[in-house]
């Protein structure tokens, strides 16, 4: 799918270990991807932000590697295909709807009994096409009426294969093996900020498991960038049929699980108050503040956390350490976490102003 590139800054080995020859994830930022408007009198309305309409849309032409695939696999000269896989729980009844009626190639990845007791909630397969209006839909704004973009509705996906090829392989993932227990636990592999913690953080095999050499995965960072990713490098013989899950993954989720707790607060934050303190690296202030409510508090416990983090956000500065308010008597519980956050609402908006 791709042409042989050297080592950059993007390139991401598994193992300081890995042999030259063994497969290579490969991770490309586009920078500046932005969502469509409503386009509203609009005649000739896009369909897709100009970046992403070769990544996602366009047709290379095919590489050396898969030209010597095609040997003994004709079906992977077929075109590329472009296909989200979607969470139905981020917009139930709703999500469903709007896949039936735009009439795309559309199933759960869910069969059975499954599917009818959690058909709302289950994540959905769409092939998308590019003049569509669900795909419009898709990448427009979703602060207006008619878009679905920052969501977090799920991640893309480009292929050769065929649709039914694709589920069958998504479905291999929705449940995966414990290496340390050999129990099987359901994967929302489809969540698009924590699918790159996974597949930076895990072993060549999860990687080829997860990508092949016919998928091109297509997500959102954390930082709002723009990721594409996928597998360079010569097939092993025997691919691994499934994930497993090792205590490398699990140290994966847990950063990806801390970024998120970090990115969910900010976002809190930033609706409840804005930035009274004009804040400019906000990111580093929580990550910072975060640590001493934990140390202070003693304590793992998100509302205690939550709130001496927005004290802090409202004093402009450490509420552990602050002399702007009263801490003397501030207990080291979650009503003490409350009440430090109340006095630092009341400096900010009864005080100050």
């Amino acid at each position: 799918m791709h042409a042989d590139e050297k080592d950059d800054y993007w390139t991401l080995q598994s193992s300081p270990l890995q042999k030259q020859l063994e497969p290579l994830l490969k991770t490309e930022a586009i920078d500046g991807v932005e969502p469509l408007g409503n386009q509203f009198a609009i005649d000739s309305k896009e369909s897709v932000p100009e970046l992403l309409k070769q990544p996602l849309f366009g047709q290379p032409a095919l590489t050396s590697s898969e030209l010597g695939r095609a040997r003994s696999a004709p079906t992977v000269l077929g075109p590329l295909n472009t296909y989200a896989l979607l969470d139905a729980a981020r917009l139930p009844f709703i999500l469903t709807e709007l896949l039936e009626a735009s009439g795309l190639t559309s199933q759960s990845l869910f069969d059975g009994k499954a599917q009818e007791e959690m058909g709302e909630q289950a994540p959905y397969l769409v092939q998308l096409e590019e003049a569509n209006s669900f795909t419009r839909k898709l990448f427009t704004d979703g602060s207006g009426m008619n878009g679905l973009w920052g969501l977090g509705l799920g991640i893309f996906l480009r292929s050769r294969s065929s649709f039914a090829s694709v589920r069958k392989h998504m479905r291999k993932m929705t449940r995966v093996q414990i290496e340390k227990d050999n129990t099987w636990n359901y994967f929302r592999f489809w969540e698009p900020k924590m699918v790159p913690y996974f597949l930076r953080g895990t072993d060549v095999a999860n990687q080829e498991a997860f990508l092949g050499f016919d998928l091109e995965l297509h997500t959102i960072d954390h930082a709002g960038t723009w990721l594409r990713m996928y597998l360079v490098g010569e097939p092993r013989l025997t691919p691994p049929a499934r994930i497993i899950i090792k205590d490398r993954d699990k140290t994966s989720f847990q950063r990806y699980g801390r970024r998120q707790y970090v990115h969910d607060l900010k976002d809190w934050l930033y609706d409840s108050f804005g930035n009274p303190s004009k804040i400019e690296d906000t990111e580093r202030f929580l990550r910072r503040e975060i640590r001493a409510a934990h140390k202070g508090f003693r304590t793992t416990d998100k509302r205690i956390i939550a709130h001496c983090v927005a004290a802090s956000w409202l004093l402009g500065e450490s509420a552990m350490t602050t002399k702007r308010v009263k801490t003397s008597d501030v207990l080291v519980n979650a009503r003490g976490a409350k009440q430090l956050y109340d006095r630092a609402y009341k400096y900010r908006y009864m005080v100050e102003d």
